[in-house]
């Protein structure tokens, strides 16, 4: 039961050490490079949204505990204690809608809204998000990105997440991951997630290494198609999609900073409303692969769209997958 060995009460103070010697550093330069820190202000009074120069030192816990979100507040509340904890929330199947509305609804409210959450769909110890939700289809692979930019909290990209990376196939030969080997077949190797990140199509190595020998672990061959400068060429890829998302959320202190409100949670569509000050967004998704009602009439200017939506009656009609960004004013009330 780790009773002992975890969470123990002498951990508060010593995150409020750690803390306090990282704020030492991200003071001192702000005069020179002023910048937000991405955390914003607290709920509950007080500010994380520090000046401070770019690469200021930023905490973030990773916990295991028998009560993680219980623990990711403790660890995090207020501003002296760490800036964020990394939640593991969306690194196995993929939520509906409404269990996703869940685990947003638990930061925003009661312990959680003294708290500030981090978010990520991919990392080196899970099957790449491409796989594992979309299964290879670039059209959910551009909505699993816009999703995770719609967040509130700090995100984490995977490196080659805004390629649309799929997950690997690793030969055992091939294989490094121990824990991997050790249970091969019966669990998947973690490998399939680490292989080199494709730059150039033609390169050796797709460009990731000049070694004129093996890398660490091979290239994976259909990853070269993927590669960053066959993107770069095509303005309509996924690079260039996730490149306009951060674009989006860089400009808007609602994606940044804002509170979330769940406006529609079902079985096909979910319903954001972000909000920070003056400036206001809603993002709707449609995660299904049919077409879906939203209870939203989006009438107006999208500030982004991806697959396409329509009037309809009760609301707008959502393509498959399709996703809709746009300014509160642009939208009623739900019906």
């Amino acid at each position: 039961q780790h009773l002992f060995n975890i969470c123990q009460p002498q951990t508060l103070p010593f995150l409020e050490r750690i803390r306090a010697l990282m704020d030492e550093f991200t003071t001192e330069e702000a005069g020179r490079a002023p910048g937000r820190s991405q955390a914003g202000p607290h709920a509950l009074g007080g500010s994380t949204d520090v000046p401070v120069r770019r690469g200021a030192p930023f905490t973030v816990a990773e916990i295991g505990s028998a009560n993680n979100l219980t623990r990711m507040v403790e660890y995090t509340a207020g501003t002296q204690r760490l800036h964020t904890a990394y939640s593991f929330l969306l690194l196995g199947p993929q939520p509906t809608p409404t269990a996703l509305a869940e685990m947003l609804n638990a930061w925003q409210q009661g312990e959680g809204a003294q708290a500030w959450p981090s978010w990520a769909l991919s990392n080196h110890d899970t099957p790449r998000v491409a796989s594992r939700w979309a299964e290879g289809d670039p059209l959910r692979i551009a909505q699993c990105l816009a999703l995770l930019m719609a967040l509130r909290g700090t995100l984490f990209l995977y490196q080659g997440e805004e390629l649309g990376l799929g997950q690997a196939e690793i030969a055992p030969a091939d294989m490094r991951d121990p824990f991997g080997i050790a249970h091969y077949p019966r669990i998947p190797s973690r490998d399939g997630c680490r292989t080199p990140m494709p730059w150039q199509a033609e390169a050796a190595h797709a460009g990731f290494s000049h070694t004129e020998g093996a890398t660490w672990l091979p290239l994976w061959a259909p990853h070269r198609a993927l590669a960053v400068d066959q993107q770069e060429a095509d303005p309509e890829s996924l690079l260039h999609w996730a490149r306009r998302l951060i674009a989006l959320r860089r400009a808007h202190p609602a994606l940044r900073w804002g509170d979330v409100q769940v406006m529609q949670a079902d079985e096909q569509v979910l319903a954001l409303r972000r909000q920070h000050g003056t400036d206001e967004l809603v993002c709707v998704f449609n995660l299904s692969p049919t077409p879906a009602l939203c209870r939203l009439n989006l009438d107006g200017p999208a500030a982004l769209t991806w697959q396409g939506s329509a009037p309809h009656e009760g609301g707008t009609l959502l393509q498959p997958w399709a996703v809709w960004i746009g300014p509160v004013s642009t939208t009623a009330t739900p019906s």
